[in-house]
């Protein structure tokens, strides 16, 4: 009877979180579609576009905040890549689970975007979207900028088949880190991803700050050029707040720690806090 117990017990605590996990769904759901408003009715108007490419040019930019769908994604990514961490055994465990969710799914997708900007795009609006080459280095999950380093040699530039491919770049890099620092000690995940995610966006804000002008610290034209790309390869320290907000939200859902919670305060302060310091100098995509 004490077994039957601790079984029902068990199990209702796992439908119990289960049923709390699928609150989940509905926040990808209003980032899907504050992204999706965001694309039809602002994206393509000024100031983020030179001229309106709209039929119906700005009569209904109302939805330019829906900018930051994206980054809320990255605080589910957060939440849910750790929750995903302490279910799996091993490293190589994780990075299958990850391939056989992402990969099949992005060159599934990938391949209805080119066919949609070939059949539809008639005027070469969006004129990347017909290459092959573009559709290759888009299911590479790597940006541009790095592929085409790489492939200089040979004299390839490739692109993103569509611009919003920007944001599998840093989930790829959070996936690495997250990874590498859950594995290398369990027990600690949320502690040493807070104090490592923390230095990066820190020293990421230093080097910019230098750079920019605002604070009066010259830089060398060497450590200027590795600084330049570093940011533009390597750019999960900018949205790093975000993935750490979803990390410690996550650890408020187990542990309900007061500690924890005043934790999960940090780093929306610090996202809150960079674009206003930064402007719009500050590298996003």
């Amino acid at each position: 009877m004490p077994l039957q117990c601790s079984i029902l017990q068990t199990q209702s605590t796992h439908l119990n979180n289960s049923k709390r996990l699928d609150t989940l769904d509905f926040f990808r759901f209003i980032a899907i579609l504050s992204v999706m408003l965001f694309h039809y009715y602002s994206r393509w108007n000024p100031p983020e576009n030179t001229t309106s490419l709209y039929p119906f040019g700005a009569k209904y930019n109302f939805f330019q905040w829906g900018r930051y769908g994206v980054e809320f994604f990255f605080i589910i990514s957060g939440f849910v890549i750790t929750y995903t961490l302490h279910a799996t055994n091993t490293v190589a465990d994780f990075w299958k689970r990850r391939f056989i969710r992402l990969f099949p799914a992005m060159v599934f997708a990938s391949l209805i975007t080119r066919l949609l900007m070939v059949l539809l795009d008639k005027d070469n609006l969006f004129i990347q979207g017909h290459s092959l080459l573009n559709y290759l280095v888009s299911i590479t999950f790597l940006p541009p900028v790095l592929l085409n380093r790489i492939l200089a040699p040979l004299h390839i530039q490739g692109h993103y088949l569509s611009g919003s491919y920007w944001s599998l770049w840093p989930e790829l890099q959070f996936y690495f880190l997250a990874s590498l620092i859950y594995f290398s000690n369990r027990a600690k995940f949320a502690r040493n991803f807070s104090f490592i995610g923390t230095g990066l966006f820190l020293l990421y804000l230093l080097m910019y700050s230098m750079d920019s002008g605002k604070l009066p610290v010259h830089l060398s034209d060497a450590v200027r050029a590795a600084y330049i790309v570093c940011a533009s390869v390597f750019n999960l320290p900018f949205y790093m707040p975000w993935f750490l907000t979803g990390v410690l939200l996550h650890e408020v859902f187990v542990h309900k720690a007061t500690k924890l919670t005043w934790g999960a305060c940090l780093p929306p302060f610090c996202w809150a806090f960079a674009p206003v310091y930064c402007g719009r100098g500050m590298p996003r995509r």
